[in-house]
Order: structure tokens, then sequence, then C-alpha cells
């Protein structure tokens, strides 16, 4: 079992691609990758997605093969049996090549369409990173910026940010 904490949601995503959630329900997402920092991972490490209220989350992970025409700075890596689009956004450095293992630090949030259509082959990709994940809690982030928070059940529309708890098997559904 995965659990994912603070997993953002953007309110754009909420308001204009229509995004719900309601704790207990299940969701199918994939997810995105903002990342901070990144190196070369050790052999005998395990892969691994930790994400804790309050900290960056860090993954330990492979680096996966892709086409792209749009992220100058986007990456597939899975991690714990989770196919997450990277996106760097510490240093410029080169990308990691396909069937590199990485230990990364950055924040997660709900991939967003253009995301995973910026990477080919958008289906067989997206048929990978999208998994069910139980909302265990959700976080409502609202007022002058987003420093207000407020645990609440569910959201249906707005314009306010959200974190998420998920809790997922790490496998694609």
């Amino acid at each position: 079992m995965v659990i994912l904490r603070g997993v953002q949601v953007p309110g754009h995503v909420v308001h204009s691609d229509g995004f719900r959630a309601t704790t207990g329900d299940l969701i199918t997402v994939a997810l995105g990758f903002a990342c901070l920092r990144r190196e070369a991972a050790a052999a005998d490490e395990p892969s691994r997605v930790t994400s804790e209220e309050g900290r960056d989350c860090e993954l330990v992970g492979v680096s996966q093969s892709y086409a792209t025409t749009i992220f100058a700075d986007g990456w597939l890596v899975e991690a714990a049996g989770i196919l997450l689009y990277a996106q760097d956004l510490g240093p410029a450095a080169d990308l990691p090549p396909p069937g590199t293992r990485v230990r990364a630090q950055g924040s997660l949030a709900v991939a967003e369409a253009y995301e995973s259509a910026g990477f080919e082959p958008a289906a067989d990709l997206l048929a990978r990173a999208e998994q069910q994940w139980l909302v265990q809690r959700i976080v409502r982030r609202s007022g002058p910026a987003r420093r207000v928070v407020e645990a609440i059940d569910s959201f249906r529309t707005g314009s306010d940010d959200y974190l998420l708890d998920l809790a997922g098997s790490g496998h694609a559904r």
C-alpha cells in the first residue's frame, strides 16, 4: 500500500477541468512530479515514493523511455509501481536516459491532460500512469497566498487549491 500526503490539485484543474473528489471515494488519476533535485540512486536502493505532509516528496525509481516534442525539461519515472510525469524545476541538467536509477525530491500533483498528452505513445503511457486512489483526506487552501487551510469532505467547484492524501496499491488499473 502506498500512501501519498499533500498531492496538489491546482484551482484551475477544479474550475476548468472539472476535477472532483470526496473523502472515502476512489478516484482514477495520473500523477505529475515537479522535480526540484535529482541524483543517481544506488543499484540496491529500493524503489519508493515517500510523501509526508509539509515535506518534499522523495522518490527512488527508474527513468522510462518516451518521446516528447513539447517538454524540454520533461521525463518519465516509475517509482514503487507508479508511473509519474516529471518536470525538472531545479538547475538545468541533462535529463536521465531511460533505465537510469534516480533519487529525486519535489512535489506531487494530479497530472493535467496536457502533461499526459505531451509524451508519446500518449495512450499507452496514460494507461500505465492512471491508477485508482482512495481519497483519505482533503485540505482546501484559500485566501491570500493560499495560506488559509481547512480540512473538508469534498469539492466540486471553485478556484481554491487543494491537497489530497491518497492511498493506493502502486499498480496501474
